[in-house]
């Protein structure tokens, strides 16, 4: 069954949430710019993040994830769901090019001492 305009807003609402999750050790980046945020599932009602850890022994995952549970319910998802899948593995070329340029995260990192995420905050 093909989703519905509905299903689709949803899950653009329920990814807008997810992505304005910074990185806890690079604040500069969303989580999604990284290609950590990999997909939302939207099954039953019940809302599920899955994310890929830049390597396997990242330490920010578990703050990443509860962070991401934090946004969706904040966004109105009630019992957010987030899946950690390690295969494929991350790999650069998932990190989004969106973004005006790796040089501009440096020059917003360094301007607010690690304070500002582009994610969800505009830049001075």
């Amino acid at each position: 069954m093909a989703p519905t305009a509905a299903d689709t807003t949803l899950r653009e609402r329920a990814w807008a949430a997810a992505a304005s999750v910074c990185d806890p050790e690079i604040p500069v980046l969303g989580i999604a710019d990284l290609g950590v945020l990999r997909d939302i599932r939207i099954e039953n009602g019940v809302v599920e993040a899955i994310i890929t850890p830049t390597y396997s022994g990242c330490p920010a995952m578990n703050m990443i994830a509860l962070e991401i549970e934090v946004a969706l319910e904040n966004a109105g998802f009630a019992r957010p769901k987030v899946t950690t899948v390690l295969s494929p593995a991350w790999t650069t070329d998932w990190k989004s090019r969106s973004r005006e340029s790796a040089q501009d995260d440096k020059w917003n990192f360094c301007l607010t001492a690690g304070t500002l995420c582009p994610a969800n905050q505009e830049r001075p």
